[in-house]
């Protein structure tokens, strides 16, 4: 499932900060962070993995080792006037993803349900906030 919905944030413009909890891309523009509901009803935040890229990143839930979840924001601007959001990930827990673009202060979050497989998402019209 996708949701849209606008933020109030101080006015947009902000830079996204980095954390155990919170991936930050191109070049701080968008914020990306994930919680996550197990089986037994408890809710975590997923943690940023070391590796990354300007476009992208690997979050885990339990183990660094063990990798859950893949998420990149594409600048396709020259392309569709749009941001793209692409991601998957192999868990079968409930998930919300929220990605921010700090600029307009808009945010897209996507969900799983619990008991289900998460689905890849391509999504090409995430954020019509270019440049």
């Amino acid at each position: 499932a996708r949701l849209v919905s606008s933020i109030d944030n101080g006015g947009g413009g902000e830079i996204c900060t980095s954390s155990a909890t919170t991936l930050c891309l191109q070049e701080g523009r968008f914020q990306i962070e994930i919680e996550w509901t197990d089986f037994a009803g408890v809710t975590l935040a997923a943690r940023v993995a070391s590796y990354r890229t300007e476009d992208s990143g690997l979050f885990y839930f339990w183990d660094p080792d063990n990798l859950e979840i893949m998420i990149k924001v594409l600048d396709a601007c020259s392309l569709s006037e749009h941001y793209w959001v692409f991601f998957a990930g192999t868990p079968n827990v409930g998930l919300t993803v929220a990605v921010t673009d700090l600029e307009t202060s808009e945010t897209v979050y996507y969900t799983n349900p619990l008991g289900q497989s998460a689905d890849a998402v391509t999504d090409t019209v995430a954020f019509a906030t270019c440049p």
